[in-house]
Formats: C-alpha cells, structure tokens, sequence
C-alpha cells in the first residue's frame, strides 16, 4: 500500500510533466489556463454570444430592465402592467434581478396599503448598457443598421 501510494506520489502525472505553454503564450502551463479572455473570443467571433448577461436575457428580466432605465423608479403594478406578466412571475423575476444587485426594492405602506417600488442600481444600469452594447456589436457583425446611442 505504501509502495503505491509513494508510486502515485513521486510518478510524473500532467501536473509535474514538462510545462507547455497554452495557446495564448502565457507563463501558465495549458492545464492550468483558462483559455482567451470573452474580449479576445468576441474579437476573433463576433458572433460569440458569451457576453450576453444571462441574467438579463430572459425575456420578462429584458422587458423590467428596459421599462426601470426608462424610469427613475416605478411601482410593482406599473411594471406588471408594462411587461404584461402575472404578480407571481413578476416577483419570481425581480427576484433575480435583486440577487443579481440589478434592482433595489423599497417596500412601504401608503395607507393601509402595502407598496413595492423597484429602481434600477448603478450595477444594473452598467449591466443595461453592455448587454446593449453586446446586442449591437452582434447586430453589426450580422450587418443590421445599428441606432447609434
């Protein structure tokens, strides 16, 4: 047992073997690297749809993300009403865009009654504003006439 535990130890594996190089040129070893950066894999395929934030992409996300940078805030039934989804798939949504830090939500009464203002932060308005870079870049490569923000 020891024998083979020493064996394992000491044998050369792809870890301790002659250190290539990855494709990049970089000091790493190729195991190690974690491949082109998304800037390098977009230069080389403009198609590549990695950059697209996932967390906006979904389409009811897309739609509460669009109306709140239109806005400086707006009321949970306003947004309902906006982006035609129900109270609970709106929630599950805005759920979400909370975690991600997209939108802050300010709850409060007016009366007796309950009210949920949502707004877009300052990390969901930079996440607006590249995802529509994204979708211009692709846009562009497709050769689609772009609006030129």
């Amino acid at each position: 047992m020891v024998a083979l535990f020493t064996a394992l130890i000491l044998s050369p594996d792809r870890y301790s073997s002659p250190r290539r190089a990855c494709s990049r040129r970089c000091s790493y070893p190729a195991w190690s690297c974690s491949g082109p950066s998304r800037a390098e894999t977009m230069a080389e395929n403009p198609f590549d749809h990695s950059g697209l934030d996932d967390v906006i992409h979904a389409r009811i996300r897309l739609g509460v993300v669009a109306y709140l940078a239109s806005v400086d805030s707006a009321l949970f039934s306003e947004l309902r009403d906006k982006v035609g989804a129900t109270d609970g798939n709106l929630s599950a949504h805005v759920g979400k865009l909370e975690e991600a830090g997209y939108v802050s939500v300010a709850k409060s009464f007016v009366g007796r009654k309950p009210q949920t203002r949502l707004a877009l932060t300052p990390l969901g308005r930079r996440a607006w504003n590249n995802w529509l870079d994204r979708i211009e870049q692709l846009a562009r490569a497709a050769g689609a006439p772009t609006s030129g923000r």
